[in-house]
């Protein structure tokens, strides 16, 4: 009996010699990125898909592509990349949707796996959150996730903040939602749900408590992740 809990001891000790990496879930203007920064307040690194995006819309070989494609009327007077025009001429064209994923999508995420890995790396961090949008739809990174974690908002409180916020009509959200997955289809493969209906000071509140309620990050089950399973690591 004792030799099977050391055995566990050391199983589960080995399973934790990397920082837990948590995958964020929610529908658009839910509040993924709040959860992300009250996170990263609380010790956690993030990879940030939104930043990586930014980053390589401004190489000088995806602008050119882009320009070549859609005119200078693409490009803001300093010369970079005018993310709302861009987003006009892309979605609802389903032909010029597919270039700027082409084009983009690999790059973005070659950026996010270097940087994973590159945290993985770092021992003395205790959690790694993914900010990724579409991570169950289209990213391998879900395959890499520890805990899925849902951050769920109200269909009317999201159309406020998606006004009030990006200055998009309810039509608009409902267009784009229409690209991902349900909220439901998003909460039922979450391990926890964290309610956000309220201010970000109350959404700290809540992810404080369940941290607490969980030990804090060294303390939350993981899932037993590919790169875990492949050293024979992770809890049973």
């Amino acid at each position: 009996m004792a030799g099977r809990q050391r055995e566990r001891s050391t199983r589960e000790a080995r399973g934790r010699s990397r920082p837990l990496v948590i995958g964020l879930l929610g529908a658009i203007a839910g509040g993924k990125s709040s959860a992300a920064r009250i996170l990263a307040a609380l010790g956690a690194a993030v990879v940030d898909a939104d930043a990586a995006a930014h980053a390589e819309l401004a190489d000088r070989g995806v602008i050119r592509a882009l320009v070549a494609r859609h005119g200078r009327a693409l490009l803001r007077p300093d010369g970079t990349i005018d993310r709302a025009a861009l987003a006009r001429k892309t979605f609802g064209d389903p032909e010029a949707l597919s270039h700027l994923e082409r084009l983009v999508h690999p790059r973005v995420r070659a950026r996010l796996e270097r940087r994973l890995a590159a945290l993985l790396r770092e021992r003395h961090l205790p959690a790694v959150v993914l900010d990724v949008p579409l991570l169950l739809e289209s990213s391998p990174l879900a395959r890499r996730c520890d805990l899925l974690l849902y951050i769920e908002s109200s269909a009317p409180e999201r159309r406020r903040r998606a006004r009030a916020r990006r200055g998009w009509s309810a039509g608009e959200l409902a267009r784009r939602d229409a690209h991902q997955l349900s909220p439901v289809a998003k909460r039922r493969r979450a391990d926890v749900v964290i309610r956000n209906d309220g201010t970000e000071a109350k959404l700290r509140r809540t992810i404080l408590e369940w941290l607490a309620s969980a030990g804090g990050f060294t303390a939350i089950p993981r899932r037993a992740t590919p790169m875990d399973r492949a050293h024979g690591r992770g809890d049973s």
